[in-house]
């Protein structure tokens, strides 16, 4: 009898932890503090590492063939989160694989130059590139969403300044460069003072 009190127990206890584990992490997600990031972030990280955002998109399109959209965002040295090469979407992939040796040969890359890649992101302070027009530059992930650097090849004319400038996913920052937020299945939607404006 003493041991089935004793199971129950800890049983209890085991429920109890992931119960409130999994609504502190809820609560996270929900009020978008995961991550830690903020508006004012993507603007300061901007304004220190443009050169190096820039570098990242020069290099990016110096090595993709024309006729192919790639879009890889890293997990770390040793990690890719995403690397989808056009239609095909790769996820959680380990640099040193086969499947990621076969994205590489489809693309004529090296692994040396994944590798450059990473190293040009984190000197941008930055997590991942989407090829295309804007092209795009990962800034880091809040919650469940994205901020990221919506880089066109010119800058906007008026009507692109309205069509990118809602604020809820887009803010036109200056000349070429969008600012962007990407909401993830639950929590924050929109930039942080999207709901603070549309409160007042």
């Amino acid at each position: 009898m003493k041991e089935a009190w004793k199971f129950l127990a800890i049983a209890v206890g085991a429920a109890v932890v992931i119960i409130f584990g999994t609504l502190l992490v809820l609560f996270y997600i929900f009020t978008g503090n995961v991550g830690n990031y903020s508006k004012k972030d993507l603007i300061q990280n901007y304004d220190r590492h443009w050169r190096e955002i820039n570098e990242v998109k020069r290099y990016m399109t110096s090595i993709t063939p024309i006729n192919d959209t790639v879009e890889i965002e890293f997990a770390s040295d040793n990690e890719l989160d995403t690397f989808y090469l056009n239609r095909e979407s790769n996820a959680n992939l380990k640099i040193d694989s086969p499947k990621t040796d076969s994205l590489l040969r489809k693309l004529g890359w090296t692994k040396e130059k994944l590798v450059t890649l990473k190293a040009k992101l984190d000197d941008a302070n930055c997590t991942s590139v989407s090829t295309g027009e804007p092209f795009t530059v990962g800034y880091q992930q809040n919650g469940l969403g994205m901020y990221y650097y919506k880089i066109f090849s010119k800058p906007l004319n008026d009507s692109l300044k309205r069509e990118y400038n809602n604020g809820c996913e887009y803010i036109f920052y200056k000349d070429n460069i969008v600012l962007a937020y990407e909401g993830g299945a639950i929590g924050m939607q929109c930039f942080e003072d999207y709901y603070k404006n549309k409160n007042n």
